[in-house]
């Protein structure tokens, strides 16, 4: 298993690194990271629920929140509040520059970390863009 915690890691390392809440639940794997305008990681993707790939959604979490331990990252968030974060599908990748749509899962992590009431988020728990929206692979930054 790859040591996270030795020196700089390529990013085709951290991906299918496994993800878990600070409970130990398992929440899924990291697919891929986003970066921002500056070449930073801002958020880190992980793969979460389905079947062999079917029925999974890609959770966007930023990046500060994940801590790297010994085989794998802990985010300090639990399942139940992760299963309910804004998600989008493997096909329909949110437009990077849409600020709403960052600033929704920013205040969701913020108000999960927080231990506030989440309820108001739930329209927003499943991106689904139309075609216009979403950006390709090569106009996306992504890893």
């Amino acid at each position: 298993m790859l040591e996270l915690l030795q020196g700089p890691k390529r990013v085709r390392d951290l991906k299918g690194v496994e993800v878990k809440s600070t409970h130990g639940e398992s929440l899924g794997k990291i697919t891929d990271l986003m970066l921002n305008h500056e070449g930073c990681v801002r958020y880190g993707i992980v793969a979460h629920g389905g079947f062999l790939g079917v029925g999974e959604r890609l959770m966007p979490v930023p990046w500060h929140m994940f801590k790297a331990e010994p085989g794998g990252f802990v985010i300090d968030i639990g399942k139940a509040q992760f299963d309910q974060a804004p998600n989008f599908e493997s096909e329909k990748w949110p437009h990077m520059a849409n600020e709403h749509w960052e600033a929704q899962i920013d205040r969701y992590y913020k108000v999960a970390a927080e231990g506030g009431d989440l309820s108001e988020f739930a329209k927003y728990r499943r991106v689904d863009l139309t075609e216009s929206e979403t950006n390709t692979t090569q106009d996306n930054m992504m890893l």
